[in-house]
């Protein structure tokens, strides 16, 4: 019987490609500081949102200083004094102070956009006659913006998407799982090349039963990229090789474990052609197909990891150079199996991850060159949504460090990737979650912000990252189950992406517009049956356009009603 969850796409990394599939569907007192005749403080401390990431205090009628919120989340209790000193005419040095904990340095306004960086140092500072405190840096990182999305049809009920060039000519394109009521395909659409990150109408072709997860990749070395689905009902894997650069797959099926949910490609033997690796639900096994060099697979050899299989990927864990293989088990655990040399996985180490994972993702999250791995758990009362384990070096892995949704909401997570979506060279964490995308931006060394939404199409299953219009930035992709499409989010960071302000009093919109890099221009007033006085009736242009950085956007805000 089909599994009734989700597809997930993790990036390339370490060598590997992975397609993971969910097979279960859930749903005191504080020391003032002294005041210098450069400081300027404030012992009110509004919070004022200039944007996702940032919020401004404001400490006299000419200065404000920015704070990053994660930062500002770690005191226990607000601080009573936040002072501003003045060093450069775009800088300034940010102090708070409560008890045990001396804050943080900042960047002062005076510039519309702050130069954030990701760590965590203590610094002294010698302020005025030699007061010493100690500074926590905590700054931090920039979110990354999208366009609306677009949605192009595909077969029915997509459960996960793969991200690859199928046709060769450099531009990457889409392959998806799709399958209900005994109509099983993979669905191909392929990129228009235009570098405007656009596709042709979708080409079906027929899979083994119950298809619900594909990977791409060449799998018999003449450079053509190929295509693999997981097939939960048939208990096997289809192999599509490529013979006429996309428009054409020959199809061949091959036994694995009963119910593979989910499916990685890697080299695990060294040998410099491809292996598949299947996740099998049913077996609490994971199923490993060695290449013969053409794109042809030896029997299936099976190897034992945690109960409840939902999710697979391949990655280098112990820096070896043999690629290993890591699996999401509903047993609230994830599998490490280390490559014992040929392809081979003989025993396995279990690591506790937050409840429910039913998606995988490797990469080095904290910069130390040993990829780390992710969980997307989609647990019943979405207490927890994402965990995620340090790489000690050596195959072994840190505690788990959970990220929980701050609103409380279920996270109904299905899949999770990994890819830098902002430009400063560190990896973000993205989830599909049933609803929308969600982004949590890193701020180094492996920690990460409350995270960022990000509206996709009907109840996103499988999320997928790849640079679709080939400008140096990673979009999102999503497979929509319910609504039978594709939505593409292309990245706009750095771009003025108008931003949708109707209805938020004026204020509220300018703060939006600015944090979307964008500037208000025109401001008209006209009366309003619906809209209430000192709201913004509607914005020019419009919302999701996407202009040059620091482009105006002209608003029309109610004057009330007309007496």
């Amino acid at each position: 019987m089909r599994p009734s969850a989700t597809a997930a796409e993790t990036p390339n990394f370490a060598g590997s490609i992975s397609q993971q599939s969910p097979h279960l569907r859930s749903r005191s007192a504080t020391p003032s500081v002294p005041e210098t005749r450069q400081s300027r403080c404030s012992s009110a401390v509004p919070e004022h949102p200039v944007g996702p990431d940032v919020a401004a205090i404001a400490s006299d009628s000419s200065h404000v200083c920015l704070v990053p919120i994660s930062c500002w989340d770690h005191f226990t209790t607000r601080p009573k004094h936040i002072c501003c000193i003045h060093l450069l005419p775009t800088s300034c040095l940010l102090l708070a102070v409560e008890v045990n904990l001396l804050a943080w340095m900042g960047r002062c306004l005076n510039v519309k956009s702050v130069g954030l960086g990701a760590r965590c140092a203590v610094l002294l500072a010698c302020i005025g006659a030699g007061l010493v405190v100690g500074v926590l840096s905590l700054l931090a990182a920039s979110a990354p913006m999208f366009s609306h999305a677009t949605s192009y049809a595909t077969g029915v009920a997509p459960w996960a998407v793969a991200v690859g060039d199928v046709d060769g000519d450099g531009a990457p394109d889409l392959a998806l799982a799709t399958g209900a009521q005994n109509l099983d395909t993979v669905s191909v659409l392929l990129n228009q090349g235009t570098g405007e990150g656009t596709f042709y109408g979708r080409q079906e072709y027929l899979t083994g039963s119950g298809t619900i997860a594909a990977v791409i990749g060449d799998l018999n070395g003449d450079g053509q990229r190929d295509i693999v689905t997981a097939n939960a009902d048939a208990n096997t894997v289809s192999v599509l090789l490529n013979s006429e650069r996309g428009k054409t797959f020959d199809r061949k099926d091959y036994a694995t474990g009963p119910a593979p949910v989910s499916v990685a490609i890697g080299d695990l033997s060294g040998d410099g052609h491809l292996e598949v690796v299947t996740a099998n639900s049913e077996s609490d096994t994971v199923s490993v197909l060695l290449n013969r060099g053409d794109g042809s697979f030896q029997p299936k050899r099976d190897y034992r990891t945690g109960r409840h299989l939902e999710s697979v990927a391949i990655g280098n864990l112990n820096g070896d150079r043999a690629p290993d293989i890591a699996t999401a088990n509903r047993s609230d655990t994830v599998s490490v199996l280390l490559n014992r040399g040929g392809g081979s996985f003989p025993s396995h180490v279990e690591h506790p991850v937050g409840s429910g994972p039913i998606s995988i993702a490797i990469g080095d999250l904290n910069g130390d060159r040993h990829v780390d791995l992710v969980t997307a758990n989609h647990h019943a009362n979405g207490v927890e949504s994402l965990s995620v384990l340090l790489n000690r070096g050596d195959g072994s892995f840190h505690p788990k460090r959970d990220y929980r949704d701050p609103d409380g909401d279920c996270f109904c997570s299905h899949s999770v990737g990994i890819g830098d979506l902002n430009g400063d060279g560190k990896p973000e964490l993205v989830v599909a979650d049933e609803r929308r995308d969600l982004v949590f931006v890193n701020k180094g060394r492996g920690s990460f912000q409350p995270r960022l939404k990000y509206e996709a199409g009907p109840d996103p299953f499988s999320v997928a990252l790849g640079d679709l219009n080939r400008d140096g930035t990673l979009d999102l992709v999503t497979a929509n189950n319910d609504s039978n499409t594709v939505s593409v989010l292309l990245n706009r960071t750095g771009l003025c992406v108008v931003p949708k302000v109707g209805g938020k009093t004026l204020a509220t919109a300018k703060r939006t517009i600015e944090a979307a890099h964008c500037r208000v221009g025109k401001i008209s007033r006209a009366y309003s049956k619906i809209v209430a006085a000192g709201r913004v009736i509607s914005e020019h242009p419009r919302p999701g356009t996407t202009l040059p950085r620091a482009a105006k956007i002209d608003l029309v805000v109610s004057r009330g009603r007309k007496q």
